[in-house]
Parts: C-alpha cells; sequence; structure tokens
C-alpha cells in the first residue's frame, strides 16, 4: 500500500506501509540451507524477501546444527601459531631440564 504525505517543508514524500508477514518453518530452513550452501548470500536474500538481516540471522541460529548463538571462533595467524607450538616446545624442554636437575 502506497500513501503520500506533506512534510515541514510542504514537499509530498511517498512511504510505502509494509505488511507484516509470517514464514513457514520449512521456507526458514530451506533458505538458510541455501545460505549456507552459498547459492545466495545473506545480502542477497535480504534484498530479494525484503527481510532484515537480524531475521536471517536468527533463523541460521536456530535452523542450522553448526551454527549457535555465542559459539566464538579464533583465528589465529599461521606465524603466531608457530610461535606458541615453539614455545610450548621450550617449556616442555626446560621441565625436562628442571627434573633431571632434581633427580641428580
Amino acid at each position: 500500500m502506497m500513501a503520500t504525505s506533506k512534510s515541514k517543508t510542504g514537499k509530498s514524500t511517498k512511504y510505502e506501509i509494509r505488511q507484516s508477514r509470517i514464514f513457514s518453518e520449512s521456507f526458514k530452513r530451506e533458505k538458510v540451507e541455501d545460505i549456507l550452501n552459498k547459492r545466495i548470500s545473506i545480502i542477497e536474500f535480504c534484498k530479494l524477501w525484503d527481510v532484515s538481516s537480524t531475521s536471517v540471522y536468527r533463523w541460521i541460529y536456530q535452523y542450522s546444527s553448526h551454527y549457535k548463538k555465542g559459539t566464538k571462533m579464533i583465528v589465529q595467524q599461521d606465524s603466531e601459531e608457530a610461535k606458541t607450538q615453539e614455545l610450548l616446545k621450550k617449556v616442555a624442554e626446560l621441565e625436562r631440564i628442571l627434573g633431571q636437575k632434581q633427580m641428580e
């Protein structure tokens, strides 16, 4: 439904009253599957169906077995990971040396 109104400046503006919609569970599951399989992006889906990205993420958290709200992913550069592994090896070596010294 399209409506017009006059603003304070006297110019008429057009606005659209958005209908409230309810999507079925099967529709949501199907669309979440499409998004997760990269058949459509979240942005494209939002534009196509006029749905907020907040709603789409809510559907993903609700209907996906892989993505749950509150799950955190730690991203580490390879060099940082290698440095961490090297330090862990050094700690293990020092603990071994300390153990030998205590036995002597």
